[in-house]
């Protein structure tokens, strides 16, 4: 599993979902201040924004502005626990999305689900603890059915059973919604942890074992025989680590991949052809920051290309190639750091390293994996994602790269600072960004972007049908802040797309601007 593409937005980020209309492929993920975004992946190494729909935030009305997205039948629907109730957008034309109602029942929510048949469910709102609507006209809800019980935080809707997660009391639920009108629970069960944890669920395609995914340190993955609703057992448990957490969980369909997003241990894929025998086959690290609720927020298992879309809480969007996507490729159990290279962390990232980043995955890189990573992650010799790899005869070469295509200090990659190319260390960015202003502009905009570590750097304009028109550079550049200017005097008015790709086909980063030339 390797990443392919990746946006970030400047602010941060919260559920994603993914759809697929006329031929292409999007992403739509909500930014926790002030809207909803939509990015075209169809070309996953060049992904663009096509659009955003503004909302409430963190500043506003005292609402957290968490989103949960779902698509159905060219429309996107947009809860929040912000005041916006749940806005219903229209993709009829993909390139732009228009808000064209918005439900007002209630103020705020906190999970939103959509089944194959078209109904919409509401959990986490005022008054009733499910609420279902009626999409079979997509622009205008209509409200059908209720159900009270307790607060679900998740849920998930197959074959006319609900299942839900109520996280304050550690139960899982399966109703009969087959009746939309009249919701029957069929049982509860409690899962045996104390305190707030059971968050979402998951349910296998033969409907005989649920997936719990537990909220809290030491949030873990368990897995129920749900097969006989009287006398059901949990046959097995998964963890990364005793101080983390997992957050969602998802099951690719036609599958047995169980597929997580599991905060700051990225995005993780078990196997469970045996569910009392879960085996990890993939997982990228998403996030190198160490908190509870830090990283990796949701995650998009369902694109027919196979390609698997996360949102990472601070570092946007990630685009993942593997073997739903790339035949190439195939499903291998991750080896494990202790025996593997040595390393003292819990557990390994897939043959990069240990999730610590610690001082003893640069020494495992260097004394037992011999420097040669494709993507080391080890923070040293590249940042995640990056196309450098660990090749350097210093290991602990922060600068250089010994291959020839980067920047060489000493000439013998011995550099260990930047003062060797007159950068203050201080100043270098923690993040790739890319801005641009003003916007709209007439006839010159300024292009801001920054670069964390050198790298290959591709700056680029494009017109609304995807056409390159200008290259700005294409060139490595020193880890720092950039400016540079696009004269627009020869093009005519209307929309076009900067993009910023850093890196090379294995592993490139890419992010886009919308900009509007006004004349």
């Amino acid at each position: 599993m390797q990443m392919v593409g990746y946006m970030n937005f400047g602010q941060g980020t919260s559920d994603i979902t993914g759809f697929n209309q006329d031929n292409r492929e999007f992403a739509v993920v909500g930014l926790v201040e002030d809207a909803a975004i939509f990015v075209d992946i169809t070309d996953p190494k060049n992904p663009f924004e096509v659009g955003r729909i503004s909302g409430n935030g963190d500043q506003n009305d005292g609402g957290n502005g968490w989103r949960d997205l779902k698509y159905w039948n060219r429309h996107v629907y947009i809860g929040t626990e912000a005041q916006d109730g749940v806005r219903v957008v229209s993709v009829n034309n993909p390139d732009n999305p228009v808000l064209v109602d918005t439900i007002t029942d209630f103020t705020s929510s906190h999970n939103i689900h959509i089944d194959t048949d078209g109904y919409l469910y509401v959990v986490g709102a005022a008054e009733y603890d499910i609420w279902i609507y009626n999409l079979s006209i997509p622009e205008s809800p209509e409200l059908v059915g209720t159900w009270n019980g307790e607060y679900l935080h998740d849920i998930e809707v197959y074959n006319n059973k609900l299942y839900g997660a109520a996280i304050y009391s550690g139960y899982f639920y399966i109703i009969d919604v087959s009746d939309k009108t009249s919701p029957t629970t069929i049982v509860s069960h409690n899962t045996g942890i104390d305190g707030p944890s059971t968050h979402d669920c998951a349910v296998t395609e033969n409907e005989n074992y649920l997936i719990i995914a537990d909220e809290k340190a030491s949030g873990h993955i368990s897995i129920w025989d749900i097969s006989d609703y009287e006398n059901i057992n949990r046959v097995s448990e998964y963890m990364t680590h005793p101080d983390h957490s997992v957050h969602n969980v998802y099951i690719r369909p036609e599958t047995n991949l169980v597929i997580m997003s599991y905060y700051v241990d990225g995005t993780r894929i078990l196997d469970i052809t045996d569910p009392a025998n879960p085996i990890e086959v993939g997982f990228y690290d998403t996030s190198d920051l160490t908190g509870l609720y830090d990283g990796n927020w949701g995650t998009y298992a369902y694109l027919p290309s196979g390609y698997i879309v996360s949102s990472d809480r601070q570092n946007g969007l990630f685009i993942f190639e593997s073997p739903l996507s790339n035949s190439l490729m195939q499903w291998e159990e991750c080896p494990d750091c202790n025996d593997e290279i040595g390393g003292d962390a819990y557990e390994d990232e897939c043959g990069t390293c240990d999730n610590d980043h610690e001082n003893d995955c640069v020494q495992d890189c260097a004394a037992t994996w011999g420097g040669d990573l494709e993507d080391d992650e080890c923070g040293v010799c590249d940042g995640p994602g990056a196309v450098y790899d660990c090749g350097c005869s210093n290991i602990s070469d922060g600068v250089c790269d010994c291959d020839g295509n980067i920047f060489d200090c000493t000439g013998e990659c011995g550099g260990t600072d930047m003062s060797c190319l007159g950068i203050d260390e201080n100043l270098i960015p923690d993040t790739f960004t890319l801005n641009s202003y003003p916007n709209p502009f007439n006839p010159v905009t300024q292009l801001e972007y920054s670069l964390p570590y050198a790298s290959d750097v591709s700056l680029t304009v494009h017109d609304l049908l995807g056409r390159q028109v200008e290259i700005l550079h294409n060139g490595i550049q020193h880890p720092n802040n950039y400016t540079i200017s696009w004269d627009a005097s020869n093009y005519s008015s209307g929309v076009y797309f900067i993009k910023m790709n850093v890196g090379d086909s294995q592993s490139p980063i890419s992010q886009s601007r919308k900009v509007v030339l006004l004349k």
